[in-house]
């Protein structure tokens, strides 16, 4: 099917593939979710501080145990956590959730999390966990993360995703774009981009992230985004927040109400060769991340500057 035919079922398609099921096995209960990156290296972090970020949203803080002297391991700014929980039966549960401090960090990890009436990790998270409890981890892993964002001591697993030119210059903008609890690995992003550490600074020379929320209740790190940006020192960040469902509590902690579209983007960017030469990062719901990839090939975007992943 053609790519005009492909966009028409499913906004930014550009093929559509039919195939035909011969065969379906039953997946065995317990088997590994698809992000779970399988690893024989496993360690238990204790549960420093719980923080609740908004209606449904509650960040972890995971530090090592007091006989663990190990540091922890770097991530990428971008990258999930994979852990380990088990139900009161003893079944074993594995999800993975993105990290949402930054990479630098102050010895711990974060996870924030959406808690979902279905979700059976979530609901033991936000329901059963608490200050002191231990769960185990694996190391970050993920391949959605900003190609430069290395922290200090880091191996160089990645470097070969590494632009160098990107690196020499400071003429590209970093555009993320987010819906719901995919605020979480931008986040870490802007925290990265916006570093002064040693060894981790951007080249960025400006930031636009574009968030959408239903409401003030349901938007998490309001004011984190807001202080990261009026600190950052060595580019400059520009936000625009746009709920879909705004209440008459959210005055002032919005900038329109709508959904991110094309024209907001062209917007922000200001002109059609800003928009087609920014780096993007999207992270939300399949159905934002459809709308937002069709937009961003509607202004001209090469996909080679389009990164993403879906929650």
């Amino acid at each position: 099917m053609d790519s005009e035919k492909a966009a028409s079922v499913y906004p930014g398609a550009l093929r559509l593939i039919t195939f035909h099921v011969e065969q379906v096995n039953e997946v065995v209960a317990g088997s590994l979710p698809i992000r779970w990156s399988s690893t024989s290296e496993e360690r238990p972090m204790l549960i420093k501080k719980i923080v609740q970020e908004s209606a449904d949203v509650k960040s972890f803080y995971l530090q090592p145990l007091p006989q663990d002297k190990r540091p922890l391991w770097n991530f990428h700014a971008g990258q999930h956590l994979p852990i380990r929980l088990l139900t009161e039966d003893g079944a074993e549960v594995r999800r993975t959730y993105s990290l949402s401090g930054a990479p630098s960090g102050d010895g711990y990890y974060r996870i924030s999390v959406k808690r979902h009436n279905l979700g059976l990790a979530s609901r033991i998270l936000h329901d059963e966990m608490s200050v002191g409890d231990v769960l185990e981890i694996s190391r970050p892993s993920g391949d959605f993360f900003l190609p430069e964002a290395k922290t200090p001591g880091s191996s160089s697993e990645y470097s070969n995703c590494i632009d160098q030119e990107r690196l020499e210059t400071k003429s590209d903008q970093l555009v993320l774009l987010s819906s719901g609890i995919g605020i979480t690995p931008l986040l870490s992003m802007l925290h990265a981009a916006t570093s002064t550490e040693p060894g981790t600074s951007r080249n960025y020379k400006r930031i636009v992230w574009l968030h959408g929320a239903r409401d003030g209740k349901h938007h998490p790190f309001q004011d984190e985004v807001q202080q990261v940006k009026t600190a950052s020192t060595i580019v400059p960040v520009e936000t625009h927040i746009r709920y879909s469902q705004p209440t008459e509590a959210d005055d002032a902690q919005y900038d329109s109400i709508g959904r991110i579209d094309s024209a907001l983007i062209l917007s922000k960017l200001r002109t059609e060769d800003d928009v087609r030469n920014a780096h993007y990062y999207l992270c939300g719901p399949s159905s934002f991340m459809s709308e937002m990839e069709d937009n961003l090939n509607q202004l001209g975007v090469d996909p080679e500057r389009i990164h993403f992943e879906s929650f």
